[in-house]
């Protein structure tokens, strides 16, 4: 689930069962969108983009629950 609060985006991840398991840890205030997959995606990627970041592009683990960069506006 994301939503804003505070001009900021929070993003909740929750079991098939509806109960709230963790709160994504964003980089900093700002947007986040994205978040697609399929049921059986070990990963899924989202965009984030803030008055401090340029658009980039982030990995989300589900079972590690961890976010890494995957790749940022201008990089090739």
């Amino acid at each position: 689930m994301n939503y804003l609060q505070d001009v900021s985006s929070h993003v909740y991840q929750y079991s098939y069962e509806g109960v709230k398991e963790h709160e994504v840890e964003l980089p900093a205030i700002g947007s986040a969108s994205g978040f697609g997959g399929y049921i059986d995606d070990k990963e899924v990627f989202f965009t984030f983009t803030s008055f401090t970041y340029p658009p980039t592009i982030y990995r989300y683990s589900i079972a590690d629950k961890k976010v890494s960069k995957f790749r940022s506006s201008g990089e090739v």
